[in-house]
């Protein structure tokens, strides 16, 4: 995630600082990086494997997701292997 801003970060961060379990940052409607989950989830996230990573216990929690809408469609940029990087 090289392109994810510390101001998305930061917003995810202090989401779960709050009351949220779990925080997601929304593009457009569309959810992707970073998604942040508070200690109660430590047992599930530590049990995945695979290519999926939490999108398992996002599916399995997802009305416990806190939405966050922002403006930065970096986002949205999977970036797994170095052919994924834009030039």
């Amino acid at each position: 995630m090289p392109f994810i801003s510390i101001e998305i970060i930061s917003l995810v961060y202090q989401a779960l600082n709050k009351d949220a379990e779990i925080c997601v940052p929304y593009f457009q409607g569309y959810p992707e990086h970073p998604a942040g989950f508070s200690k109660k989830y430590r047992e599930y996230l530590m049990q995945l494997s695979g290519d999926i990573g939490a999108r398992k216990v996002l599916k399995k929690f997802e009305n416990k997701i806190c939405k966050i809408h922002v403006d930065d469609p970096n986002i949205l940029l999977v970036i797994d292997v170095s052919a994924d990087i834009p030039s």
